[in-house]
């Protein structure tokens, strides 16, 4: 019988068989998360204002996702009435002076709201990471102004100093846009974790600081939905009809023959604690009145390149080839000289009736989404790592009368087969982040093997930033290992004891080791 003793490919620890080796997995897990989160670690010496706001200076609620963002829309809002009512529809604002004026459970009350805002982003702590790390213009920095007419972009490359960060401000009257601060703010690391494991998908960020009497973008759309939190100082907002709705891409600044066109829908003036989202494809803009002092907000966007087109461009190449296997109709040859006829009423006809059959068979092999859904791949393997997650053995070692969870159940996705990467092998010798548990080589059809996949290990540091990971981190197992492992997932942040698991009696134990060393799991014994 295959075995499922974990194998790194190359430098990983294997998983335990004893206490040495155990003691060796710990002690290079340890290493290789001092690697990943070296960067940060030296950030954070002597900057307070970039670390987690305390939790008594915290007006949301961080116990799990779905919780987080009732808190951030309430009491104005619920979640039900948000996703039928305005989610991909309409604008939505809620001001500060409306959450105070309602009564609400004193855990989730926006009382101090403002003040938790002010302290997400603010020239304070612009001037502190501009001072501990290189920050580069165009990567990290940008600046602009707009008059009405025309839009002046800043004119400066290279890495950005203290002095730069004034003339844009005093000298240039330029709005300052500060790309991804979730690498380097550990509170908005929290944030943006929590929302990502919400939507499933990748959650970005922007801070926007614009002096007084400036407008920094001209009118425009975006191909993400936004919520748009004011820290500080006011801005006066006008909303547009959209040009394209639901816009799978950005705009070019819209000119005022295009606006002249275009319906004011919402005009309104935000105030320091105010939420407002609107949906991709929205035309913006936005100015600070003389007087108002410099404004600053975040733009925390989503859902980019997330819809169900992306989604069966992705998936149906890989489900239209397995059909093709299945279905000789699919295999007929296209008609002769077909590049002459593909326009004629009896090509459309023929490609209707094999669409049909298409239907049909993929209706038959939805399984498959399962294992070859690359946008699941994509976002796992780029989403932020868990809030502090420490990367190394939690608890005692499991047993079969254990109690376990998942520590980050959110961030582990189990797969059939090769599922994300049929076209090649996952365990290839040049991958470090793939994790072997085949140690004899028994595993040669997909079919008797499954992968989970987790984004535990991922750098919070290229988060949102530079070329995209092709691979998420992952664990191969005996395909017997499945549903065990579905099991764990589903019981959340319950402890669950592994003879409920009903692991398979001769791999089930590897298997919990193997999550075990890689610190996916947290374990405690019996009856405690």
């Amino acid at each position: 019988m295959p075995s499922s003793k974990s194998k790194k490919t190359n430098d990983k620890p294997n998983a335990p068989a004893n206490k040495q080796s155990e003691l060796k997995s710990q002690k290079k897990s340890t290493k290789r998360l001092a690697s990943v989160h070296s960067k940060a670690k030296k950030t954070k010496k002597g900057n307070s204002a970039l670390n987690e706001i305390p939790l008594q200076e915290c007006p949301l609620n961080f116990s799990d996702p779905e919780k987080f963002l009732s808190s951030l829309l309430s009491p104005v809002c619920d979640l039900e009435t948000f996703f039928n009512d305005y989610w991909e529809k309409k604008p939505l604002h809620i001001p500060f002076s409306t959450r105070q004026n309602e009564t609400v459970d004193k855990k989730e009350d926006g009382s101090n709201l403002e003040s938790y805002f002010k302290k997400l982003f603010n020239l304070e702590i612009l001037e502190k990471i501009v001072e501990s790390h290189e920050l580069t213009y165009k990567v990290d920095i940008n600046a602009c102004k707009y008059d009405g007419t025309n839009r002046e972009d800043y004119q400066a490359e290279g890495v950005v100093q203290l002095q730069d960060i004034n003339n844009i401000f005093n000298l240039n009257k330029m709005t300052m846009q500060f790309h991804q601060p979730q690498r380097f703010h550990d509170e908005l690391w929290k944030i943006q974790e929590k929302l990502e494991s919400y939507f499933g998908c990748l959650v970005g960020s922007n801070i926007y600081m614009t002096p007084e009497g400036t407008q920094g973008l001209a009118p425009h759309y975006d191909d993400v939905e936004v919520f748009i939190l004011q820290l500080g100082g006011c801005k006066d907002w006008k909303l547009y009809s959209p040009v394209q709705k639901l816009a799978r891409e950005c705009s070019r600044d819209l000119d005022k023959e295009t606006m002249e066109k275009l319906d004011l829908i919402m005009e309104l003036t935000m105030q320091p604690g105010d939420l407002m989202y609107f949906p991709r494809g929205t035309v913006h803009q936005a100015k600070v009145k003389e007087g108002c002092g410099m404004s600053t907000h975040i733009t925390i966007s989503t859902y980019q390149n997330h819809c169900w087109g992306d989604y069966l461009v992705t998936t149906l190449p890989h489900l239209i080839d397995r059909c093709t296997d299945q279905q000789s109709v699919l295999r007929r040859g296209l008609p002769l000289k077909y590049t002459d006829k593909v326009t004629t009423a009896e090509f459309s006809k023929q490609f209707l009736e094999i669409l049909d059959a298409a239907k049909s068979a993929i209706t038959k092999n939805l399984v498959e989404c399962e294992r070859s859904n690359t946008m699941a791949s994509d976002f796992f393997a780029n989403r932020l790592p868990p809030f502090k997650h420490k990367g190394e053995p939690t608890g005692e070692i499991p047993s079969q009368k254990s109690s376990i969870r998942f520590l980050h159940p959110d961030h582990m996705l189990i797969s059939r087969g090769k599922g994300l990467y049929d076209d090649e092998d996952p365990l290839d010798e040049d991958d470090e982040e793939l994790l072997d548990c085949d140690v004899n080589n028994n595993l040669t059809d997909n079919e008797d093997e499954m992968y989970i996949y987790f984004s535990t290990n991922n750098k919070r540091e290229n988060h949102m930033r530079g070329d995209p990971v092709t691979k998420p981190s992952g664990l191969r197992f005996d395909i017997s290992c499945m549903e065990p492992l579905k099991k764990l997932k589903e019981s959340g942040n319950e402890f669950i004891e592994v003879e409920k698991l009903n692991p398979p009696v001769h791999l089930g134990l590897d298997m919990l080791i193997g999550l075990w060393a890689e610190g996916l799991i947290e374990c405690k014994p019996a009856g405690k």
